[in-house]
């Protein structure tokens, strides 16, 4: 059998930890390949996938391996942040790519606001894959 072959634009959310955005069947090819522990490949854009993490509904009932937690909530912890004490607040990286503090993170105030801008790099996707 042929590899399961995704193509996409994909973002690392945190070291090494990448998102792309799917389709309907390629959640139900993953959901497949994953539940019967398939030696088939998955490729991203020609780059196999190691380790699958989530898949799936970033809205409603997206899998989390090895988690109960919603995949909009596991999104949520991946995000990077950095403290800053003198302002007594966290800064959550920007996925626009402007780099402003040390480790590419701006101050976007909170977590969600950090992952609209994940989701317009994404162009706001139904589903996605979380890999690494």
């Amino acid at each position: 059998m042929e590899a399961v072959k995704l193509k996409g634009n994909v973002v690392e959310i945190n070291k090494g930890i990448k998102i792309v955005r799917i389709t309907e069947e390629d959640v139900e090819t993953i959901s497949d390949h994953v539940s019967s522990k398939s030696e088939i490949p998955i490729l991203v854009n020609y780059v196999k996938v190691n380790k699958v993490y989530a898949f799936g509904n970033v809205y409603e009932d997206g899998d989390v391996i090895d988690s109960n937690e919603s995949l909009d909530h596991y999104i949520k912890h991946l995000i990077p942040y950095e403290d800053l004490p003198k302002l007594e607040k966290r800064a959550y990286k920007c996925f626009a790519g402007i780099p402003t503090l040390r480790n590419n993170i701006i101050q976007h105030e909170d977590v969600g606001s950090s992952i609209n801008c994940l989701m317009d790099i994404l162009k706001h996707p139904k589903y996605v894959l979380i890999f690494s």
